[in-house]
């Protein structure tokens, strides 16, 4: 039979890569559905320190896996590489066909750990020590190849066999963890095209619900459509992340996306200016919010106005924000055209670290307003400088007032329901044959931006409330946490002077041992003494006993070689004896024959 040797670069452990060959029922949906069920999150516990901290892995909304600590920037950073190519390829209207196997490699490793580390869990594996092969291996390739995966021949065994064939196993007789992950995800290793994250913000949890829930599949393909705050934060990063990538292509309008501080969406401070004449729309109509009234601010906005807060941008939590312009403004009224100095420049001067303050990324629906707001606000700005400029005469109930770019001014009110007031007066520079009901409508405008300037004065009377309570809250947690401090350090002195009690009794308790000891070695020095002393006499004596015993034996030996001596003589003289008796018997034989 023929062998079927596995080549010197194969592994078994190797994550498998699907094509549209290999796996034709993973189509782009199925894709797509995989991605959004099998989105991997990382969470951070903040309120315990870092060295405590356990890798927190969640699948969708599967159980939480912990696994080793190692793997958190790994997976941080792979997770956000993998987001940030389908918003990339989304983005750039680049053919799925090309990428959307290389984006579910990586889904299915990052899978892969999640379920491995759940088994792992299941037997009592999961710790430090703990590692997970496939994900180790791809992940090597990977960080040694600068993140760039290869469209062309695939992230598969191609690939494999030439990485193996640049470094054999050297790189992969390395651990994970001698990767330097931070350097990597903080952009300081190789060249690559691949963004670079925050590394004291982006590298320690992961939301993937928030980039999951912008990712919808369409009769036509992937589009991307953040659905809620999170959703568009998370966009707003990629944005902003992406923005040397995505140099050459124009965005499209992030619409339903948070508008980011100092975006060209908001509207400047210095670009308040009053609507051209054109602008405005006359009605002897009651107006209705159906209708005739702008796009109204979200009730998120306005709880959040009301209660002055506001969503940061680093970990979404709700915390007080009060820009500096919190003093009302108290000008009086004058001209508004852009021209001469007047209130709207000075209270625009005011307005301008509230207009650009985060505020305005709270709602969906802030940025439309925003943009419709700048781009009729600017019209003005264009018109003829022949115009005649509006002037009215203060009023105490039309004093100005901040304006804000989410809030919609009021419907202007037509000349026919309006009141009549003694102190209205024509304007001076007003030209003869001016239209009445163009100076009303332009009076009508102004008057609902003195009442945009009250809503802002009440929010920011409200801040400022909100910004004392804060600030005496403040106060109180600070006293609280000097007690709780010198609590801790009294508590720290008494338990370092138990400490010390404690060491000076183990001190005595050590210097008695050291005398029992002493005197033990004393005692038993002068037992071994008085058995060597015995032995020795003891020795003296069995020397003394075997030359006694040996001169008896030499004297014993000597009269038993005398007393042989002797018994060989007498056993000589026997023989002789019987030689002559026998000589005697043989000639009285001879005599007695003869007889």
């Amino acid at each position: 039979m023929l062998s079927h040797a596995k080549p010197p670069w194969y592994n078994a452990e190797d994550l498998t890569f699907y094509t549209a060959e290999n796996h034709p029922r993973y189509t782009l949906a199925v894709i797509v559905d995989f991605l959004r069920r099998n989105a991997v999150s990382v969470k951070c516990d903040k309120k315990r320190p870092r060295s405590q901290h356990d890798l927190v892995l969640r699948l969708g909304s599967s159980e939480a896996v912990v696994s080793a600590e190692i793997y958190r920037i790994p997976v941080v950073f792979l997770s956000n590489f993998l987001w940030g190519s389908v918003w990339s390829v989304i983005m750039r209207q680049e053919l799925w066909e090309d990428h959307m196997f290389n984006i579910l490699h990586i889904a299915r490793l990052l899978q892969s750990l999640h379920a491995s580390a759940s088994n792992a869990a299941k037997h009592g594996q999961s710790g430090p020590l703990w590692r997970c092969t496939p994900f180790d291996r791809a992940l090597l390739r990977m960080s040694y190849d600068e993140f760039i995966l290869p469209v062309d021949s695939g992230y598969g065994e191609a690939y494999n066999e030439r990485f193996w064939n640049r470094y054999k196993d050297k790189k992969y007789n390395q651990d994970v963890s001698d990767r330097p992950w931070m350097d990597i995800a903080a952009g300081k290793k190789g060249e690559r095209i691949v963004p670079a994250l925050n590394v004291k913000d982006e590298l320690h949890s992961f939301n993937a619900a928030a980039y999951v829930e912008c990712l919808h599949m369409r009769p036509d393909g992937p589009v991307w459509e953040p659905v809620s705050e999170a959703g568009r934060q998370a966009t707003s990063r990629l944005r902003e992340r992406y923005k040397e990538v995505m140099a050459d292509i124009e965005l499209p309008p992030a619409d339903n996306e948070a508008t980011p501080a100092g975006s060209a969406d908001a509207v400047r401070a210095d670009e308040l200016t009053i609507p051209a004449e054109e602008d405005v729309i006359m009605s002897s109509r009651p107006c209705t919010p159906e209708k005739d009234a702008p796009p109204a601010v979200s009730a998120e906005l306005e709880a959040m106005f009301a209660n002055g807060m506001t969503f940061t941008r680093e970990n979404q939590d709700v915390k007080p924000t009060i820009g500096r312009s919190s003093q009302p403004p108290s000008s009086p009224p004058g001209d508004f055209t852009s021209g001469q100095p007047g209130t709207s420049a000075r209270s625009t001067n005011r307005l301008r670290s509230v207009g650009r303050s985060p505020l305005r990324s709270a709602s969906p629906n802030a940025s439309r307003v925003a943009s419709t707001s700048s781009q009729r606000l600017q019209q003005r700005s264009r018109t003829p400088s022949g115009r005649s400029p509006v002037s009215l005469p203060p009023r105490q109930e039309d004093a100005p007032r901040p304006t804000s770019v989410h809030q919609s001014p009021p419907c202007p009110v037509p000349a026919s329901r309006r009141a009549a007031s003694p102190s209205r007066s024509q304007p001076v520079d007003q030209p003869v044959g001016r239209p009445q009901s163009k100076l009303e409508a332009e009076i009508a405008q102004l008057r609902a931006i003195v009442a945009g300037h009250e809503q802002y004065r009440a929010l920011s009377e409200a801040f400022a409330e909100n910004a004392k309570q804060e600030r005496e809250a403040a106060r109180e947690r600070e006293a609280r946490h000097a007690e709780d401090i010198a609590q801790l350090r009294r508590e720290a002195a008494l338990r370092e002077a138990r400490h010390t009690e404690e060491r000076r009794e183990a001190a005595q308790r050590e210097a008695r041992q050291s005398e029992m000891m002493a005197q033990v070695r004393q005692e038993v020095l002068a037992v071994r003494q008085e058995a060597l002393a015995e032995m020795r006499e003891r020795e003296a004596r069995w020397l003394a006993e075997r030359t006694e015993l040996k001169a008896a034996i030499v004297k014993r030996s000597e009269l038993l070689a005398e007393r042989n001596m002797a018994l060989s003589h007498e056993m000589a003289l026997s023989a002789d004896l019987h030689k002559q008796l026998n000589t005697l018997q043989t000639g009285l034989n001879n005599l007695t024959g003869k007889i």
